[in-house]
C-alpha cells in the first residue's frame, strides 16, 4: 500500500510539473519578439497622444475578432473583416494581459479589469466621472491588442480608445519598419461613437 501511495504521489507531482512546463512554454515570448512588440507600442502610443501625461492601458489583451455589440452594425459583416485582415499576421505572444514594461518608455498606468468593471459598474456618466477622479490626469482609456507581425517588417495592433459615453473608437494600425524604425503605415477604423 505504501508503495502505492508513493506512486499515486510521484505521478501527481510529474504532472504538476508537465502542466507548469507547458505553462511557462506557452507564455515565453523571445526577448527579440519583446523588444519589437515595444517599439511598435511606443510609435502607436506616440502617435495617438503626444505629451508626457500617463497613458492609461486596460490590463486584458483584447482581440478583435471577439464579437463586439455596437448598435446597428451588422457584426457578421465586421467581425469578417476583421479576421480576414488580422488573420495573416502571427502572434507570438499568447499571453492574454499587459504590463507596463510592454510599452517601452512610456509613463503607463496599467487598470485592472476589475478595477475597471467597479468604475464603470454605475453606467455611462457616473462611471467616466469616476474615472477622471479617480485618474485626474488621464486623458483616455486605451485598449490594445496583443503586437501580430509578418515576416515582411510589417506588424498590427487593435487599438481602441474611450474617453467619454459616446468619444471613442477602435481601429487596426498596420505598422512598416523602414530603415530599422517602425512608422503607421495605415489604419482602418473599425468603429466609433
Amino acid at each position: 500500500m505504501k508503495r502505492f501511495y508513493s506512486l499515486v504521489v510521484l505521478i501527481a507531482f510529474a504532472i504538476q510539473v508537465s502542466a507548469c512546463n507547458a505553462r511557462v512554454k506557452r507564455n515565453f515570448v523571445s526577448e527579440e519578439h519583446a523588444a519589437e512588440s515595444r517599439k511598435v507600442y511606443e510609435t502607436v502610443l506616440g502617435w495617438f497622444e503626444s505629451g508626457s501625461h500617463p497613458r492609461y492601458i486596460g490590463r486584458n489583451a483584447h482581440n478583435p475578432t471577439s464579437p463586439m455589440k455596437r448598435g446597428k452594425l451588422d457584426a457578421l459583416t465586421v467581425l469578417n473583416n476583421r479576421i480576414a485582415v488580422y488573420s495573416s499576421y502571427k502572434f507570438p505572444d499568447d499571453r492574454t494581459t499587459h504590463n507596463a514594461s510592454d510599452f517601452g518608455s512610456y509613463n503607463v498606468h496599467i487598470i485592472e479589469q476589475e478595477e475597471e468593471d467597479l468604475i464603470f459598474e454605475q453606467r455611462c456618466k457616473k462611471g467616466w466621472k469616476l474615472f477622471y477622479e479617480k485618474f485626474p490626469d488621464a486623458k483616455s482609456l486605451i485598449k490594445l491588442s496583443k503586437v501580430g507581425f509578418q515576416p515582411n517588417n510589417k506588424a498590427i495592433v487593435y487599438f481602441m480608445f474611450f474617453r467619454n459615453c459616446l468619444d471613442g473608437g477602435g481601429a487596426f494600425i498596420l505598422l512598416e519598419k523602414k530603415q530599422g524604425q517602425w512608422k503607421i503605415a495605415k489604419t482602418i477604423g473599425l468603429w466609433i461613437s
